[in-house]
């Protein structure tokens, strides 16, 4: 049976929407700083016209927070459904650690647009601020049920301690995505000692 109008309409805006975001991932792929893409280059990169652009997507903003979310789909989910569940102690909590930074390396220019824009767009603000919370309400019970067996590093609000950790992990992230090599294994490592420190204690 030939496919209906509709499903040809469907699958025709859907590889729009992918020459779109994927020419988006492709010039921050490349190196262009997210401050430096314009609905022009990514058009271009497209080979699309401009017009074209605005009938599937709102701005570029939109094009962002689309690979975004393809970015909670293929990572952040699997790993938010199961974070800290397994750390019963501290090499299991480095394990998870390292295994959240490797699955971020391969998004890490889209993360680095995420970031670097929610420092001076409202919008692309929010969004983040939604993504990388995602990890607060998981963290917090991780640390009440690790407390209640008797782990406990420190008297803080475990809310508050959890929503510091995870924006101390977020900073020290990007700064990784920027710096690689030697110099980024330096940095987990720098990161999970905080983490034992706070919640297990020395």
């Amino acid at each position: 049976m030939a496919d209906s109008p509709n499903s040809e309409g469907i699958t025709k805006r859907s590889e729009i929407e992918l020459k779109i975001t994927g020419a988006l991932r492709s010039l921050l792929d490349g190196g262009t700083p997210w401050a430096s893409v314009t609905v022009d280059a990514i058009t271009k990169e497209a080979e699309l016209k401009r017009t074209l652009f605005y009938i599937y997507f709102a701005d570029r903003n939109a094009v962002l927070i689309r690979l975004g979310n393809q970015l909670i789909e293929t990572t952040v989910q699997g790993i938010e459904a199961h974070w800290l569940v397994a750390a019963d102690g501290p090499d299991s909590l480095r394990k998870e650690m390292e295994a959240f930074w490797r699955t971020q390396e391969g998004f890490s220019p889209v993360l680095r647009a995420l970031m670097e824009g929610a420092t001076v767009d409202p919008e692309l603000k929010e969004y983040w601020k939604t993504l990388s919370r995602a990890f607060v309400e998981p963290t917090k019970r991780r640390i009440e049920q690790l407390r209640e067996a008797g782990h406990q590093g420190t008297d803080a609000d475990p809310e508050m301690l959890a929503l510091c950790l995870i924006l101390m992990t977020e900073k020290v992230l990007l700064e990784g995505l920027q710096l690689g090599g030697s110099s980024n294994d330096e940095l987990i490592n720098a990161a999970f000692e905080l983490w034992r420190l706070v919640i297990y204690g020395s």
